[in-house]
């Protein structure tokens, strides 16, 4: 399933594979919400779901659900 969600679209930050979740640039203050579903892509490929886990004004973390490609640091996300 590919899950997005419209007019969010920013990129990861970092990632943190022990914990399994990433940092992404888009936060509160774009209306972004704890349990929010974001897809990740790189290029035209859709590659790994995130579930909100915390948000701050300009950043959240996300668990990463389910992933086809390794998540790097600058694939979009929306």
């Amino acid at each position: 399933m590919q899950a997005s969600k419209p007019g969010f679209e920013g990129k990861v930050m970092s990632i943190n594979e022990q914990n399994n979740f990433v940092i992404v640039d888009i936060g509160e203050k774009r209306g972004l919400r704890v349990g929010d579903t974001l897809g990740v892509y790189r290029g035209v490929d859709y590659i790994a779901r995130l579930e909100v886990l915390q948000v701050r004004p300009d950043i959240a973390a996300a668990d990463l659900k389910e992933q086809s490609m390794q998540v790097q640091v600058g694939d979009v996300v929306r």
